[in-house]
């Protein structure tokens, strides 16, 4: 759960240029609730697999 704490998610978004994506193999409603209060726009994909649904993240 730390690597999904806004705090390390705020720290990535400093890093990050406009328009850059990335992604998350978790979809836990926190993630997203996270993600989206930090200003990300948040989309749920299909996963690889078994994995029902994974994350894309655009800033």
């Amino acid at each position: 759960p730390m690597l999904w704490s806004k705090e390390v998610f705020g720290k990535i978004k400093s890093a990050m240029l406009p328009g850059a994506f990335m992604s998350t193999y978790s979809s836990k409603g926190f993630v997203k609730q996270n993600l989206r209060e930090l200003g990300f726009d948040v989309l749920r994909k299909p996963g690889p697999g078994h994995k029902r649904h994974v994350l894309q993240i655009r800033l």
